[in-house]
């Protein structure tokens, strides 16, 4: 291994910020061989070449490693409280959430109670209308029939000549009607009382009569 590394021509720069150390088979002479680029591992016992780093780099680079470890424990301790924020609001809006719920559950309840009541009212509303609706009909029924009997009882007369009529309809339904004097159709009887006898004399006795 010695004389595999030696074939290399290490030359250290002046303040290089990593060294390396050739692996520990390669103690004799000198001692092990250092150099400031990296090499393969030992082709024997396979060990790696060692890097060394100088110190001051380190530092900076310690320092620079824990102010971001610091910058992110901040972080995350802010983060944190944003979670405990969040949780306690969150547990806020649940609380306030099962309360709006729990309202809009009795609202539903109460408008249930409402629909129903007004179901009912609605129903007595259509009850009473279909039963005015029925009265009407009957009203109107019976005005039609009030009308058709009024027809019925008025009485007509039904002219066959100038002086001679037949009633049509009221008490004197089929009676034959004679004109009064003054225009009046009236019947023969009470044309008789008002009239000379001469006007309307007996009828010839039948035969056989004494």
């Amino acid at each position: 291994m010695g004389e595999v590394a030696r074939k290399h021509d290490c030359k250290i720069e002046d303040q290089p910020e990593a060294i390396f150390l050739s692996p520990p088979c390669d103690e004799y002479g000198d001692g092990r061989l250092w150099c400031d680029d990296p090499q393969e591992p030992c082709d024997e016992c396979g060990f790696p070449w060692t890097k060394y780093v100088r110190s001051d780099i380190h530092a900076s680079a310690l320092a620079q490693a824990e102010k971001e470890r610091d910058g992110a424990a901040t972080k995350l301790k802010g983060a944190n409280e944003d979670i405990v924020a969040f949780e306690l609001a969150l547990h806020q809006t649940k609380d306030k959430l099962s309360a709006a719920l729990s309202q809009l559950a009795e609202a539903r309840g109460e408008n249930a109670k409402l629909e129903l009541k007004l179901m009912g009212s609605d129903n007595r509303a259509r009850q009473q209308t279909i039963e005015l609706r029925a009265a009407l009909d009957e009203l109107i029924l019976l005005r039609e029939s009030n009308a058709l009997l009024d027809r019925m009882q008025t009485t007509r007369i039904l002219k066959l000549d100038d002086a001679d009529a037949v009633c049509v309809g009221g008490r004197f339904d089929g009676w034959r009607m004679f004109r009064h004097p003054d225009g009046q159709w009236v019947t023969a009887q009470k044309l008789e009382q008002e009239l000379p006898s001469w006007l309307f004399p007996s009828p010839p006795p039948a035969e056989g009569e004494g």
